[in-house]
C-alpha cells in the first residue's frame, strides 16, 4: 500500500478564537495566509529540503550496505571456488593469498557517493 502524506493543519487561531483549519505550508506550521513572511517561506523551505536530503541520504547508506555485503560474500565464494576451500573456512588471508595468485577482482569495493544528488534538484 501506498505511503499516505499525512497533511499538517495550521496552528493559528483566527481573530474569533477558532483555529484556522486550512492545511500548513510544506515544512511549515502555518498556512500561506498566517506565515505570509518571507522568513517563515524560507524556513519552511529548509526544513523540507533537509528532511529531504537526509531521506535520500538515508536510502543510499541502506544500499549501500547491501552492495557491500554481496560484494564480500561474492568475494568469498569466488576465493573459496579457486582455492578449494568450503567457504566457511575462508579467511582474511586466504582472500589475500587470492589477491597475490589471482589479481585484483574484476568488481571493485562499492563506494558511496558524495555529492550533490541528495535533495532536490534545480529546476
Amino acid at each position: 500500500m501506498a505511503r499516505v502524506h499525512q497533511a499538517c493543519r495550521c496552528r493559528a487561531h483566527r481573530k474569533d478564537g477558532e483555529p484556522c483549519k486550512a492545511f500548513a505550508i510544506v515544512g511549515g506550521f502555518v498556512c500561506r495566509m498566517h506565515g505570509g513572511s518571507r522568513r517563515v517561506k524560507y524556513r519552511a523551505l529548509y526544513r523540507a529540503t533537509e528532511a529531504s536530503c537526509l531521506r535520500e541520504f538515508e536510502a543510499a547508506k541502506v544500499q549501500w550496505r547491501e552492495d557491500m555485503v554481496k560484494w564480500q560474500v561474492e568475494r568469498i565464494t569466488v576465493t573459496s571456488n579457486l582455492l578449494g576451500i568450503p567457504a566457511g573456512r575462508v579467511t582474511q588471508a586466504d582472500i589475500l593469498t587470492y589477491l597475490v595468485i589471482y589479481g585484483v577482482p574484476a568488481k571493485p569495493k562499492p563506494v558511496m557517493r558524495r555529492d550533490r544528488r541528495y535533495g532536490r534538484r534545480p529546476r
